[in-house]
């Protein structure tokens, strides 16, 4: 199956050409077929969404640089590597602590954004044309269909100006109609980046910060906002757009800790995993909700329910639960790295279930008496 070939052709001849254009980029990576029929769900929504209220829609798929050919070509990306925290107005301590060697698939992810701003940037369009870039885990969910379908709405009638980048994959909810939120009244360090819009001049600010690798692109485009005020950075108070991988739909392809937000039952789960002592009562309410969440076959949700019976010194579920995530990382294409939070701990626990070490004792040493 091929990433929305079907809506790709005749587009723009079928519309006025006052229209305004929203062009839709799709950061996808080919070795994810798993996400495939999810995303051309997502894309087909948004483009019947946009031309509903009037936009003429135009997508464009950004499949490189693969993780492959970032691999392939490390030493050149390498020269890009700068570890050193920001010195002066630009020192923070928070975002010191966010200073990370990425890997090839991290690389890979800031060099497609990389590529799209250089597309923005480089296009002749007019000052009304939009641009909304959404990443390969960006699922819309059937609560939020008049969401979504508004805020293109506002957007095309001039309702909502006053931004120059917007996350649509974070929002500050509130019960009043459809408005723009500081995104740093709500987050230092943004949630997720999975979908957002973005000016022409901030896609070119932001591309030549990006030359440099110091964070991850999350923290890198969070980093970006905050040194500079100017940058009117907002989210919705309406939730239009979700993130697969924040949902537990997929496991995270690019980073070695995955953190389920945007599923509440596994934040309840974590939250009584994370508890200093897990008694009876706790761990009955924790395995009442992992049933509700089984279905997902999550390896980030079976990782949280080893840890919560490592915790009890169940070792031998603890094993279970953390063999299984390790199979479901794999099999869903997540991130596997000797670094990886499920790997390590998957690989720790096993010294605390050894059943073969005590037979391996009974046997009589060849070089003892």
């Amino acid at each position: 199956m091929k990433i929305y070939n079907r809506y790709k052709q005749n587009t723009s001849i079928l519309f006025n050409s006052l229209m305004k254009i929203l062009n839709l980029y799709l950061v996808h990576s080919e070795h994810l077929k798993n996400r495939i029929k999810y995303i051309n769900t997502t894309i087909d929504v948004l483009s019947k969404s946009a031309r509903k209220v009037g936009f003429d829609v135009r997508i464009k798929v950004v499949k490189e640089p693969s993780s492959d050919f970032v691999e392939s070509n490390i030493s050149v990306f390498n020269k890009n590597v700068k570890m050193e925290k920001e010195e002066g107005v630009l020192a923070d301590e928070k975002f010191d602590s966010l200073i990370t060697q990425l890997n090839v698939y991290q690389i890979s992810n800031i060099e497609k954004h990389k590529a799209i701003y250089s597309q923005i940037c480089a296009a002749s369009s007019s000052e009304d044309d939009i641009h909304f870039i959404i990443e390969d885990d960006a699922i819309v969910g059937q609560d939020y269909l008049e969401n979504i379908e508004q805020c293109f709405k506002d957007i095309y009638n001039n309702k909502l100006v006053d931004w120059d980048i917007l996350f649509t994959c974070s929002s500050c909810i509130n019960q009043d109609s459809m408005s723009l939120i500081n995104s740093r009244d709500q987050y230092k360090v943004l949630l997720n980046k999975s979908s957002y819009f973005i000016r022409p001049n901030i896609a070119s600010r932001l591309k030549e910060y990006l030359n440099v690798y110091r964070y991850n692109l999350k923290t890198a485009i969070s980093k970006f906002i905050w040194n500079d005020k100017t940058i009117r950075s907002c989210v919705l108070n309406k939730h239009t757009l979700l993130e697969g991988s924040k949902i537990g739909i997929f496991p995270s392809s690019v980073n070695n800790k995955n953190y389920l937000y945007q599923n509440i039952n596994y934040v309840n789960l974590v939250r009584i995993t994370n508890a200093d002592t897990i008694d009876d009562e706790q761990l009955e309410k924790a395995e009442s909700i992992f049933k509700d969440l089984k279905y997902l076959e999550s390896p980030d949700v079976l990782h949280t329910m080893g840890i919560l019976y490592f915790k009890r010194s169940h070792y031998k579920n603890a094993k279970m639960y953390m063999s299984d995530a390790c199979e479901k990382l794999f099999s869903a294409v997540g991130n596997i790295a000797k670094s990886s939070e499920i790997m390590s701990n998957a690989i720790n626990i096993f010294q605390y279930d050894q059943p073969q070490l005590e037979e391996c004792k009974k046997i009589k040493s060849k070089y003892l008496p």
